[in-house]
């Protein structure tokens, strides 16, 4: 079950939500978009404490933290409240209202990666999630690095 991190005195586990910079939980909203024969349903993005599997493989904070803390201008790649800072805050400024949404139609059985698109600060990986507990529905940030040319075709906008 999802849950606020930040502060947080024993070892993060990974579900925890990383606040947007303004303290809601959320780092935007997802808007609902029907786009080649498929449905993305509306719901909250989440930046969650996450995992690193292997060099390439992981998700959420600590994904970004170990492959990208270099060009977000982290000192270190250790975790710490200013990275936490600094990851929640460079996420947030990619997921904007004026971000585009691209979208890699990899199968046409539902393997989608919605991405979205700041050209001017960075590019924000998504995934679709339900939660195990309630049910409901969220996208979690699998990562975020400095701008990059988008894969797919533009499905809508934040």
């Amino acid at each position: 079950m999802l849950s606020v991190w930040w502060p947080r005195p024993k070892s993060p586990h990974h579900l925890w939500v990383i606040p947007h910079p303004n303290g809601t939980h959320e780092i935007c909203k997802f808007p609902r978009i029907s786009k080649h024969s498929h449905v993305f349903e509306a719901a909250p993005v989440f930046l969650l404490f996450g995992q690193q599997f292997s060099k390439s493989h992981g998700y959420g904070y600590t994904h970004i933290l170990e492959g990208h803390w270099k060009e977000i201008g982290l000192k270190t790649k250790n975790p710490s409240p200013e990275s936490v800072s600094m990851i929640a805050r460079f996420v947030s400024e990619i997921c904007t209202k004026k971000s585009l949404i691209t979208c890699e139609f990899e199968s046409m059985k539902g393997n989608h990666k919605p991405i979205i698109v700041r050209a001017t600060k960075g590019t924000a990986v998504l995934q679709h999630k339900t939660c195990n507990v309630t049910r409901e529905s969220y996208y979690s940030v699998v990562t975020a690095m400095v701008a990059t040319k988008a894969k797919g075709s533009v499905i809508g906008a934040l």
